[in-house]
Order: C-alpha cells, then sequence, then structure tokens
C-alpha cells in the first residue's frame, strides 16, 4: 500500500472518529442512531489529567491489587493510536474455519487452512456492554447452561424464517434472548434436565415479560458439514446427538455454524415486554426497549474459556 495513501486513511479515520465522539452518537449499518453521549460525558467526568510533575508513585495512588503497572511515553504520530486500534480490531475478529467431510466430494469444499490453526486461541480485549439492541433468540436452558459455563458453543443454521434464508451472524457482540415455548425434553442430555426445569420453574405461556441476564461476544464461528465431528462435540453441551443431527440434516446443503460464545452476566438484569415482534421462528431481532446499562463479569475467567474453547477447537481442526 503507498504509504501517503496509509496515512490518508489513518487521518480519515482519526477524524471521522473525533466527529462521532463530539456529536456523541453514529448511525450504524442499519440505519439506526446509536447513542453514546451520556456514557462519554460520565468518562470524561471520571478522568484525571496527569501531569508529568503529578507522576509521583503517591499521586497515582494504583490499588494494591492491581498488580505491577508502568508508564510509557513513546514517540507516536497523532494518527498512530487509531492505527493501533485498527490493526488490534484486525487481530480480535472472530475466527471463521470451514468444516467439512472428506470423500471423494472434498476437493470442492474448503478445509482449515494453516493459517486457521495458527490463530490465537482467543484473544482478550476489553469488552463493552452491547449499544446495540440486537438479540439472539435461544432456548432459555441453553442460554442457562452458557450463562452457568456449562457450554462455550451454540449451534445454528436459521429459523424457518430468516430473512437470508440460512443463518448469519449479524453481529459478534449481542444479547442473549431466552425462548420457553419451543423447548423439547427429549432434545436435552438426561444430565441437564435440572437446568431446564429451573428456566421452567414459574413460568407460563401468558407470560408479558421476559429478562435479559446475559449479553454474549462470539470469539469464533465455525462453520461444519461433518456428522463424525459433529457427534465428537457431544461432551461439549447440553444437547443429545439426535437434536445436533436434526439441525445437521435441516437445510441439509447448508453448513452448521458453531458459535463460540463468551458469555457475560448482567448484574442487573433487564425485564423487558414480550412484544409480538419478538415472536416466530427468526434467529436474531432487535429488542424495542433500551437494556439499562449494568455492571457486568464474564461467566468463565480468561483461562476457564480459552481451555474449554480449545478443547473443542481441537476436535474441529482434527
Amino acid at each position: 500500500m503507498n504509504p501517503q495513501n496509509n496515512r490518508d486513511r489513518r487521518s480519515k479515520i482519526a477524524h471521522e472518529t473525533l466527529a462521532i465522539l463530539e456529536q456523541g452518537f453514529y448511525v450504524n449499518h442499519k440505519g439506526e442512531k446509536v447513542s453514546f453521549g451520556a456514557e462519554l460525558s460520565a468518562a470524561i467526568r471520571q478522568s484525571r489529567l496527569y501531569r508529568p510533575d503529578d507522576l509521583g508513585a503517591e499521586s497515582l495512588a494504583i490499588p494494591a491489587h492491581a498488580g505491577r503497572a508502568a508508564i510509557q511515553v513513546t514517540a507516536e504520530s497523532r494518527t498512530a493510536p487509531f492505527a493501533a486500534a485498527d490493526d488490534r480490531h484486525a487481530a480480535c475478529e472472530p475466527t471463521i474455519v470451514n468444516v467439512f467431510p472428506t470423500g471423494r466430494n472434498s476437493a470442492r469444499l474448503k478445509s482449515p487452512t494453516d493459517s486457521d490453526k495458527r490463530r490465537e486461541p482467543y484473544c482478550m480485549q476489553t469488552i463493552a456492554q452491547p449499544l446495540s439492541p440486537l438479540s439472539l433468540k435461544e432456548w432459555a436452558v441453553a442460554v442457562k447452561a452458557l450463562g452457568e459455563g456449562e457450554q462455550i458453543i451454540t449451534i445454528r443454521k436459521g429459523g424457518l424464517y430468516e430473512e437470508t434464508r440460512e443463518f448469519r451472524l449479524e453481529n459478534n457482540l449481542f444479547y442473549l434472548y431466552p425462548t420457553y415455548e419451543h423447548q423439547k425434553r427429549e432434545m436435552v442430555k438426561p444430565e441437564y434436565h435440572h437446568l431446564l426445569d429451573a428456566t421452567l420453574a414459574g413460568w407460563s405461556s401468558e407470560q408479558k415479560t421476559v429478562a435479559i441476564e446475559y449479553f454474549a461476544e462470539v470469539t469464533d464461528d465455525v462453520e461444519l458439514m461433518d456428522e463424525a465431528k459433529l457427534r465428537a462435540l457431544s461432551p461439549h453441551h447440553i444437547w443429545t446427538d439426535n437434536f445436533a443431527d436434526v439441525r445437521l440434516h435441516w437445510k441439509k446443503k447448508q453448513p452448521l455454524h458453531i458459535l463460540f460464545v463468551r458469555t457475560y452476566r448482567l448484574a442487573q438484569p433487564a425485564v423487558i415486554p414480550i412484544e409480538a415482534a419478538y415472536q416466530g421462528c427468526k434467529s436474531w431481532h432487535d429488542l424495542l426497549v433500551e437494556v439499562p446499562r449494568s455492571a457486568f463479569a464474564p461467566v468463565l475467567t480468561d483461562e476457564e474459556y480459552a481451555q474449554k474453547k480449545a478443547a473443542v477447537m481441537a476436535i474441529l481442526q482434527a
């Protein structure tokens, strides 16, 4: 790439970013206005400027539990931070891997590449509560399993009425919307029936509200058409083999999506009205009310998530 063109691109990103910060909102790819002015104002109010003369150890007052800290002054251009952020974003994009069965037709199908296999097992990064109202519909028992760290994957092939006629990952950060009415006990392994029972305790088909307790980050999206590998994943999820097989063979020309999901629990779940717009066999919908800002925490530590992910990925890339 021409160095001047690269610098111009970075400069444009920097100016666009400053303009967005000044106006306190941006318009996403769906044409929706996403406001963050209140959050930005709060961040500014709680920030402190340290001048060179203020950098004594007693002034910084770093908490003892924060571990080691370092202050660095580097020779960077004014656009370098934006370029660095752009590079970090690229490095943290969800991995997309295709896994297909071997056989006489395998030459026409894509297999995992060496570069796919060399990717880092998990890109640790700072996560914020979603600003977008996007939510993924999932059985309540699956949401509970994700929320309790029992599994880190969900298996998708799209609903009956997907607008795109197939499953597509709309965003890698979204809320989890639990559904209750279509859960089937025979599709959940017996050892997880207690989770299913917990979701149904006190639930009624006349329910007027639903609790949004979690949001999720997809770290990887693996497309799968290999039945043997799907069976090998059985120890890593709550569903029966029959459930997994049904999803694989429905729309059999389309691959399953094995989504690796890092789940975060909201300290204050949002109880929202159940709207008619949320009905129907679609994977995604936008929540019609805003989920209030809340403290949150990952249900698994970085190490726990990375360990579980490595075990599943080893099966898919074998």
